[in-house]
């Protein structure tokens, strides 16, 4: 039922921050099976201002008119606070979590050979934007769930207050990767003929950049699939988001 989903998604969240915290302090890129580990290890801070720049401009938007503050923001301040970097499971898809309710309850994470260093909102939108479906006030109280959790491991400290005040700069790094993994996803559906599926993800894209400014939604313009796959194409310019685009 939706009340034992929701109390095992706020159980999964409480796991997932213990391994964001515990999993930076004793990761070793230099012992990781993944040859390619030490390039994903490499992302520089301003990545992530490229890629939400490459990102307006795929969606035919001018990056100034959504707050080059709010940018400049996600790209450093938020990306440096440990509340927003940990070792992410990289591939936190429902079906790579296995829930056992048989004898004991037990959660149990599977497909561990993408994990890296990065930012631990990629885990939490895999697991929220996924196929369950949750609602935005169930979303909402699982990510308060992690941030009190990863907050009481990295400062010691737990209070309502103070996870309410990490909600906005949290949430603006949460749908600035969120629109980026939409396109991804679009751009991995239209290799596979799924232009219906594909332009959903599109949709969800553009919530995303509404969600970071209200004021998006006069000059955001719907663009045909044939369009955004040429622009992604394109337009691309971001080294890491060519690394997992289909090509």
């Amino acid at each position: 039922n939706d009340e034992k989903r929701v109390q095992i998604a706020l159980d999964i969240a409480k796991e997932l921050a213990q391994l964001h915290y515990f999993g930076k302090r004793y990761y070793d890129p230099t012992k990781d099976l993944c040859k390619d580990a030490k390039i994903r290890d490499q992302r520089k801070r301003s990545a992530m201002r490229k890629e939400f720049k490459t990102i307006c401009r795929i969606l035919g938007c001018n990056p100034s008119r959504i707050k080059q503050a709010v940018i400049e923001n996600i790209a450093h301040e938020g990306v440096k606070d440990p509340l927003y970097t940990g070792f992410i499971h990289n591939s936190f898809h429902p079906r790579n979590i296995i829930v056992e309710t048989t004898n004991s309850y037990k959660v149990t994470f599977l497909d561990w050979e993408v994990a890296s260093l990065g930012i631990v909102q990629d885990d939490l939108i895999r697991l929220l934007e996924g196929p369950v479906n949750f609602s935005k006030e169930e979303k909402q109280k699982i990510i308060d769930e992690y941030i009190r959790e990863k907050r009481k491991f990295e400062y010691g400290q737990t209070s309502r207050t103070l996870v309410t005040s990490n909600r906005r700069d949290f949430a603006l790094l949460y749908n600035a990767r969120r629109s980026m993994m939409h396109l991804w996803a679009a751009n991995h559906l239209l290799q596979k003929n799924l232009e219906e599926r594909a332009s959903t993800q599109v949709r969800r894209c553009f919530s995303a950049i509404n969600a970071i400014d209200n004021e998006a939604e006069s000059f955001l313009q719907r663009r045909s699939i044939r369009r955004f796959r040429q622009s992604l194409r394109e337009e691309l310019t971001s080294s890491h988001l060519r690394s997992v685009l289909p090509y």
